[in-house]
């Protein structure tokens, strides 16, 4: 399973599209990490007994930003890609919450029809969400896939087989 957003959903709807665009302020960079890296991580803070009772970080080191991910995808789907002229984060809230407040003046069968806008994220829309690994790389820990794109791709793939990017 994965979660409603996030980078799951991220990942499909970016591989659905035909061309990417992206404004090239977009540099926010976004967590990554590979489901194996998880539970490798998970097995070596449930083994560590100075890992009792701590919590830890777990995401990739690739430090990949949005302009950085629309290009992975774009590249693995063989999809265009155009970095557009940079879009102040000052207007791009505010720009989203007037589109999720249009939205729901739409009629729902034409509503249906849209691209989801989550509310509750549009406030931290273009933060960088950077978080330190270094604790559990105390522990020993080293990634199988420290690089973001090799799982972005082997993700795209998944989806592809299962049906989720058609239409």
């Amino acid at each position: 399973p994965r979660s409603v957003r996030g980078v799951g959903q991220m990942i499909m709807s970016a591989a659905k599209m035909s061309a990417l665009a992206v404004p090239s302020s977009f540099t926010a960079r976004i967590p990554f990490v590979h489901v194996r890296d998880v539970a490798q991580a998970a097995l070596r803070v449930a083994l560590e007994s100075r890992a009792e009772g701590e919590a830890f970080n777990v995401n990739d080191d690739s430090l990949m930003s949005m302009v950085d991910f629309m290009r992975t995808v774009a590249r693995i789907r063989g999809a265009r890609f155009v970095e557009l002229p940079p879009l102040p984060m000052a207007l791009v809230r505010p720009m989203l919450t007037s589109a999720i407040q249009l939205s729901k003046l739409v009629p729902s069968q034409v509503a249906e029809h849209l691209p989801v806008i989550d509310e509750e994220l549009t406030s931290s829309f273009g933060c960088d969400f950077v978080f330190s690994t270094d604790k559990l790389k105390q522990l020993g820990f080293e990634y199988l896939y420290p690089d973001a794109a090799v799982g972005i791709e082997e993700t795209i793939a998944w989806y592809g087989e299962q049906g989720w990017l058609e239409g």
